[in-house]
């Protein structure tokens, strides 16, 4: 049984074979350049977007509410209804340009705002309650984000709530108590990426990972956050960085963070096994 920097090791070197692997087949690079572009993407892999992370200058209340409706749709069937990313530029239009305070005073209620994607969107009717609750997202974060007046004041509140509590989920359900459709693990998912790098996002994917690997499939959530922060500090690395190769592993989608080039796409080598299985078998 492999300890933690050695279990981390492992996984940072099957995620990068795993990508280098796909840049040789999708775009014809030979063995040596596909594996210096798979350590470049890594790289910028593993690291929070400079643009929404409150520890850097670059930063702006509009890239955190951005990044914030990406983490409220990263639930169950919405990213394939909603197609957030994929919809980004008639976002931005019908939100502003994601400026909280502009959003506020362009609709009244999520109701209005609902109406607006009914007639932007072909909605199907099985999927309005998705939807209806995508907008509840919109609006309600709208309403979070727009209590500050600037990335050191939103960052100030998040640190606060950090240090007054030792309870790790604190700050998770600061967030998605104010929020409806963002439970405590999208919140985490948000937290992260947006420079709170000792935070991982127990989805689907880390949760069966780690539970496999701990052999322990009663964990909670919060346990499963323990655990890969565990692993990270044995490892000296971030939790997020932990977190994002078992999900790119997982996921097998190898995306660019400035969706300029196509994700590479990796599928199990195995028929009837998922990457989550193929990667566990390896361990």
């Amino acid at each position: 049984m492999l300890n933690n920097k050695e279990f981390y090791k492992h996984t940072k070197e099957y995620a990068l074979a795993k990508l280098t692997a796909g840049y040789q087949a999708e775009q014809g690079l030979s063995p040596a350049e596909a594996r210096k572009q798979a350590e470049k993407r890594l790289a910028l892999l593993i690291k929070p977007v400079e643009s929404c992370d409150v520890n850097s200058p670059k930063a702006t209340i509009p890239a955190l509410y951005h990044r914030l409706l990406v983490s409220c749709q990263n639930r169950a069937m919405m990213p394939t209804l909603i197609k957030f990313d994929a919809n980004r530029d008639i976002f931005a239009r019908l939100l502003d340009n994601f400026e909280p305070k502009a959003v506020l005073e362009k609709y009244k209620s999520a109701d209005e705002l609902f109406t607006t994607f009914e007639k932007i969107f072909t909605i199907n009717k099985d999927h309005n309650q998705l939807w209806r609750l995508f907008a509840e997202s919109v609006m309600d974060g709208a309403k979070f984000m727009n209590k500050f007046a600037s990335v050191a004041e939103f960052k100030q509140a998040i640190n606060n709530v950090a240090k007054n509590s030792s309870e790790i989920m604190a700050v998770p359900h600061f967030i998605c108590d104010e929020i409806r459709g963002l439970g405590e693990i999208l919140a985490c998912d948000f937290i992260k990426e947006i420079g709170y790098v000792e935070y991982a996002k127990p989805d689907v994917h880390i949760d069966y990972i780690i539970k496999k690997l701990c052999k322990n499939e009663e964990m909670t959530a919060k346990e499963i956050l323990n655990k890969v922060q565990e692993i990270a500090k044995d490892a000296g690395v971030s939790t997020f960085e932990v977190d994002k190769i078992l999900w790119l592993i997982a996921s097998g989608k190898y995306y660019d963070i400035y969706q300029v080039e196509p994700t590479i796409v990796v599928k199990s080598e195995h028929a009837g096994q998922n990457l989550r299985d193929e990667f566990l078998a390896t361990i």
